[in-house]
């Protein structure tokens, strides 16, 4: 079985036990995933895998985005169930830094794909456009949790402005560390 199948195999096997757990059928931990953050989730990952599928992630790193999703929500879904959110805000500031680390791999490895990316000559140009297109996802995020806040009324979201306020710092936070390892990590002069 090739790594990126067992990765996919790993992902959808928790984003099954999650819509259990959310459907009440199955029982663990002390609190419910609700529906629509499973579906939300759930949504996320499928829209990765057509990617793959269909050829549009970078092969070398499909089956790093898979593990790399699947421990992202295993930890965050696992904090969920059993409350750990409630020992401090500091849990929910580290899922949007890491989340968006790990939204900036999956748009890297989509852009590494596309030529349109590839052919910009300079680094920093593709870096910035990175960034910009990372933290534009992170804001639509945010927009997401306020319409799951607004049309289901679901809890499992920080109160008020300054909870968006902190997330959308670490979400902007987590593109740029995505972009200083990217940098560390090419072995090219950046220019």
């Amino acid at each position: 079985m090739p790594l990126v199948n067992l990765a996919q195999f790993f992902l959808y096997t928790w984003l099954i036990i999650a819509a259990l757990q959310a459907l009440k059928i199955l029982k663990f931990g002390v609190k419910t995933i609700s529906k629509s953050w499973v579906f939300y989730i759930s949504s996320f990952c499928t829209g990765v895998f057509l990617l793959n599928y269909f050829g549009f992630l970078d092969k070398n790193l499909a089956s790093y985005v898979f593990f790399a999703l699947f421990a992202y929500f295993a930890i965050y879904n696992l904090a969920y169930i059993f409350n750990i959110h409630r020992f401090s805000p500091l849990i929910n500031r580290s899922e949007h830094f890491f989340g968006s680390i790990l939204i900036a791999f999956v748009v890297y490895s989509f852009l590494s794909t596309r030529s349109f990316y590839t052919d910009i000559p300079s680094q920093n140009v593709r870096l910035v456009f990175l960034f910009c297109l990372t933290s534009t996802l992170g804001v639509f995020n945010e927009i997401v949790e306020l319409f799951f806040v607004l049309a289901f009324k679901t809890k499992n979201i920080g109160p008020g402005l300054l909870d968006t306020s902190f997330d959308l710092l670490m979400n902007f936070l987590g593109a740029g560390a995505f972009v200083v390892l990217k940098i560390l990590t090419t072995n090219s002069p950046v220019n």
